[in-house]
């Protein structure tokens, strides 16, 4: 199935800079050759008939094919587009119309050693796609709109064997697409990307033969999506290598938002039924990655997950007020510390009254909504580029560090639940040329402060419904009061948490270490 994504994305890939490259000229002829020029550095094979009528060039029989390797393993084969009829138009105002066919078939064929051999057949399909370009050939920009994209799984075949229509399906439509991108070619591709998608639908299913029944079913909608990108692209690509590719400057940066996104999976296994749905209102995200760093941002708006198993005798159902997450990490070796951060909240996570009563049947527990953050930044120095040859081996090495930790702040430990609540925030330092004081790691010299509310409360009530026993408890008490001292208030506990400079450690003023 992951093969199969990856064609997927590669076909359109492949098509979307096609007509990009088209739009890079002022004629006819001019944009033809571009774009061959450009399929053929990308390592395509390209056969095709040219007929000129007027202002109207007219691409026939256009063949694209070229073989594909997976890096991570020894699968490889080929990827080919079939186009019938390729239209460049001359508008006489210094803009250029492209027509593409109605529909254009995509097949992959992989041989794989492990999984054997495979083929796939997708027909790309668009209805009444209208695409102009404009500009200057250092720069140009073209507007496209159609009221519908789709791609169709029309083949698949196993080990020489079709799979039955009937027990395979797939498709993914885009309705109300629009958009515009401005490309520029000077030492490399830069292209900047809009795109504006009404709804986005998918679904897939199959039906195993067997004794047993079997099949699966994957649906799922997006409305309101918005997606804004910029893509830099070396001149001449080698996809067999993308590490390469990375290293030789490519990168992208993306951003995108969504007004409501849902899904639903079911199968049957066995006679074993499942089912889940899930649905997220709002939602955004950004996401970029080049041999400098790699850089998420994400959140979403409500979320809820509804299951049904026939392993459990009632249904689960899950909610979520809020999620985000973000991640920065610095991917090439560099003399100098570089910031990197990690993030993640959960906001008022909510479970059904069944699922609570599976462990606290008689409601002790207090029913708050859960919450967790974590807030983490730093700088490290980075001692190798990760996308550089060997990058990989040597990160697989048991005794190799790739990176020099000199600091770290924890900005931000929050977990609430239950009638209790921690927090917690802290600093340290490290010394990398002592790794003997601290054996095996970097010497740290810093603070960490924490405060717990509610926290012998919440044994009590963990006693009462018997999840733990009360010598546990006990052992925990006494943990406790070795590293924490009584705050202000009722039920609070503190800890101060300290590395000095000549490495001793502190728990409240007092040396543990």
């Amino acid at each position: 199935m992951t093969s199969i994504l990856k064609s997927v994305l590669l076909a359109t890939i492949i098509v979307n800079l096609s007509s990009v490259k088209a739009l890079a000229d002022v004629t006819s002829q001019q944009v033809w050759d571009g774009l061959r020029t450009a399929m053929t550095a990308s390592g395509f094979k390209i056969s095709a008939s040219e007929t000129r009528n007027g202002n109207r060039l007219t691409i026939g029989d256009l063949q694209m094919s070229r073989r594909v390797q997976d890096p991570g393993s020894d699968a490889s084969g080929t990827i080919s587009l079939s186009v019938s009829s390729l239209q460049f138009l001359n508008k006489g105002d210094g803009t250029v119309t492209i027509v593409l066919p109605d529909q254009i078939p995509v097949i992959l064929h992989v041989n794989s050693p492990e999984d054997g051999a495979f083929d796939v057949q997708f027909d790309l399909t668009q209805r009444n796609l209208v695409i102009r370009a404009s500009g200057k050939p250092d720069e140009i920009r073209h507007d496209y709109a159609a009221e519908a994209v789709g791609l169709d799984l029309r083949k698949l075949v196993l080990d020489r064997t079709e799979v039955p229509g009937a027990d395979v399906h797939a498709d993914l439509s885009l309705v109300n697409v629009s958009g515009t991108s401005i490309s520029a070619i000077q030492t490399d591709r830069n292209y900047t990307q809009n795109l504006n998608i009404g709804r986005m639908s998918y679904q897939a299913s199959i039906s195993l033969p067997g004794p047993s029944e079997t099949s699966y079913n994957l649906s799922g909608l997006t409305t309101g999506l918005e997606f804004t990108g910029t893509t830099a692209l070396p001149l001449i690509l080698n996809w067999s290598d993308p590490l390469a590719v990375l290293m030789d400057g490519a990168g992208f940066d993306a951003t995108w938002r969504y007004d409501q996104t849902e899904s639903d999976i079911s199968s049957v296994e066995s006679g074993e039924k499942y089912q889940q749905s899930s649905k997220i209102t709002a939602g955004s995200g950004r996401l970029a990655l080049n041999n400098q760093r790699l850089l998420y941002k994400g959140t979403s708006a409500q979320s809820n997950l509804f299951l049904v198993m026939d392993q459990l005798p009632f249904p689960i159902s899950l909610s979520l007020a809020k999620a985000a997450a973000n991640v920065l990490l610095p991917l090439t070796a560099s003399p100098t510390a570089q910031p990197f951060n990690l993030g993640l909240s959960l906001s008022d996570f909510v479970m059904s009254d069944m699922m609570w009563a599976l462990f606290d049947y008689d409601e002790i527990l207090p029913r708050d909504p859960i919450s967790l953050a974590l807030e983490i930044s730093g700088t490290a120095k980075v001692l190798l580029d990760i996308f550089s040859p060997g990058a990989i081996e040597a990160l697989g090495q048991d005794d190799f560090m790739p990176f020099e930790l000199e600091d770290i702040d924890i900005g931000r430990l929050h977990l609430a639940g239950g009638g209790a609540a921690l927090e917690g925030a802290g600093h340290f330092e490290f010394d990398n040329s002592d790794f003997e004081t601290f054996e095996g790691m970097p010497r740290p010299r810093g603070r960490f402060e924490t405060e717990l509310k509610g926290g012998n409360r919440l044994l009590d009530w963990l006693i009462e419904i018997g999840l733990i026993q009360q010598s546990d408890a006990m052992a925990m008490r006494m943990m406790l009061s070795m590293f924490t001292i009584p705050g202000e208030g009722n039920d609070i506990l503190k800890m101060l948490l300290e590395v000095t400079e000549e490495g001793r450690v502190l728990s409240n003023g007092q040396r543990i270490r």
